[in-house]
């Protein structure tokens, strides 16, 4: 069964999980993108993937039986609670069975499409659906902290090309969230502000890329990867699961501008997006505040972050707004105007 496993110097965990090399790869990267006759998420295959927890509709697909679904993962790398051990559970501080909720959202019955050819209206609704399945799990008193992530294309990690995303829902709080809920307490402790909440409202940083009433893009200062993007909500909320509809809608707009300004000056590029919502153990803190984070795929992780745990960017943040806000890519509506 899934373990997971603390790291013997430092405070990360590891998650062993035998049960995700069933899934459909090859030498690391997805084969070549699945027909639809042999993909399991598509309406023409029923009965290939767990039953769903929920479905969801979206005006884009308004004769469809569902438009987005959320279902348990096949290949889980974590389990539910309850379920039976199948290995000795062993008392020990460094490894604890790894039981929770592994979940994958199809976000479109469409076989074919991407989020840039997903209206704003129906990507509205796979943030709607994320945010039911983080309200839904964060009242579990078995889970802590939650991770939704979207890998998008096989450099990005995806092992299947119909459109998804993930949620893990885990019984402890990675070392990297419980660093960022410290980060920002001591902002908040030092100045009584949120650090995000001054970063949006600095409309004349140069990293400032695209602002909505509810949600601005940014840059952040210390760019993990070339044309990484925050996109931020202006209201000071924790959790996703409290954001309003309208910030959902900008969140959603501003998101998908972003992927249409990669395109134009990247080309087609793979890409990861993390949600990031206040683990369960400081929901009533008042520190906290929820983005997305969005990271273009354009390099590998090699040897020097490996065995240091930083990432070299050739691109410095300044640079990469710029050029976005620059991006020859003429869709601007009429509530973005670059900052």
């Amino acid at each position: 069964m899934p373990r997971l496993r603390k790291r013997l110097l430092t405070e990360e965990w590891v998650l062993i999980a035998p049960e995700r090399t069933g899934r459909p790869r090859r030498l690391g990267l997805v084969d070549a993108p699945a027909a639809e006759g042999d993909c399991p998420f598509c309406l023409s295959n029923p009965g290939h993937t767990p039953d769903p927890v929920a479905e969801f509709s979206s005006p884009d697909f308004p004769d469809s039986p569902w438009a987005i679904r959320a279902l348990p993962n096949k290949f889980p790398a974590l389990l539910p609670p309850g379920a039976s051990l199948t290995s000795p559970d062993r008392s020990s501080p460094f490894e604890q069975p790894a039981l929770g909720y592994h979940e994958v959202l199809v976000e479109s019955p469409d076989h074919h499409v991407t989020w840039t050819e997903l209206s704003e209206d129906h990507l509205t609704s796979v943030l709607r659906a994320w945010q039911c399945r983080v309200s839904d799990l964060q009242v579990r008193d078995e889970v802590a902290s939650i991770q939704l992530f979207k890998n998008q294309g096989p450099r990005a990690g995806a092992s299947l090309p119909h459109v998804h995303s993930q949620i893990a829902a885990l019984p402890l709080i990675p070392a990297r969230h419980l660093d960022e809920v410290r980060h920002f307490r001591a902002y908040r402790e030092e100045t009584g502000r949120c650090a995000l909440c001054d970063l949006i409202a600095d409309t004349e940083s140069p990293r400032q890329v695209l602002a909505a009433d509810h949600a601005a893009a940014l840059t952040p200062f210390a760019s993990r990867a070339p044309f990484e993007t925050w996109i931020v909500p202006t209201s000071h909320d924790g959790s996703l699961a409290d954001a309003s509809l309208s910030t959902l809608r900008d969140t959603a707009a501003l998101a998908l501008e972003i992927l249409r300004r990669w395109h134009a000056l990247l080309g087609p590029v793979d890409y990861n997006l993390l949600l990031h919502t206040v683990p369960f153990a400081f929901i009533d803190e008042p520190y906290y505040h929820w983005h997305l984070e969005m990271l273009p795929r354009t390099g590998q992780i090699a040897g020097f972050e490996l065995g240091s745990g930083m990432t070299i960017n050739p691109v410095a943040s300044e640079t990469a707004a710029e050029l976005l806000r620059e991006s020859n890519h003429q869709r601007k509506a009429s509530w973005i105007s670059p900052s």
